[in-house]
């Protein structure tokens, strides 16, 4: 009910609207409307997750095998790392689907290891995605203007391994400070990392308190 609350702010289908009075009836009507309207969309987001591990990962898979089986310069082995991040990317989504069909339960979601270790992957994954996709044009217009410019494995390893230390240990410092932690959140339907409201609210107390 408390998370029915919450979608009210936003809902505006027939006699539910955010100005709706404080009437137990209306509401109770209102909850049925948006369970109903919910459920199709989780039916709708389910099998397009369905959809996209299925393409992406048979895709993927077979532009991870083709640069696999070339001649290991450099920009192929960055064609190689993007087609495995993106499989590692279109399999996240696997869980997603399974618990908007299962009706948004969590299932594989209850074990918070896998809660911790899903929602890390599925934070960081996005943004080494779209760096190494960065790293990828820099080296293609520095060919472009300089031709006769080689450049070396060791300083991409290098880069890429200081941007992924650097937006791990950005998600991780939260959790290991006791700020935050990874729970599921049966509105979004996956697990994702939350900042601990009550310490910083008895942070706050002890700050006036002073």
């Amino acid at each position: 009910y408390n998370e029915y609350k919450s979608y009210l702010r936003y809902m505006d289908i027939g006699d539910c609207h955010p100005n709706l009075p404080d009437d137990e009836e209306a509401h109770e009507k209102c909850l049925v409307l948006l369970m109903e309207k919910r459920e199709v969309t989780d039916i709708v987001l389910a099998v397009t997750c369905f959809l996209c591990t299925l393409f992406g990962v048979s895709a993927n898979s077979y532009s991870f095998y083709f640069f696999l089986n070339k001649t290991r310069d450099l920009p192929t082995c960055m064609y190689i790392v993007i087609s495995a991040t993106d499989i590692l990317t279109c399999l996240l989504v696997l869980p997603v689907g399974i618990c908007l069909a299962a009706h948004r339960d969590p299932l594989m979601f209850t074990s918070k290891a896998f809660c911790s270790v899903w929602g890390l992957t599925w934070e960081l994954i996005p943004y080494y995605s779209v760096f190494l996709v960065l790293v990828l044009s820099f080296m293609r217009t520095v060919v472009l203007i300089r031709p006769l410019t080689r450049i070396r494995k060791t300083h991409i390893i290098v880069v890429l391994s200081v941007y992924g230390v650097f937006i791990l240990s950005r998600q991780l410092l939260g959790v290991f400070l006791g700020h935050s932690h990874y729970r599921f959140q049966s509105s979004a339907g996956y697990c994702w990392n939350q900042i601990d409201n009550k310490q910083y609210q008895v942070q706050g107390e002890r700050g006036r308190d002073r």
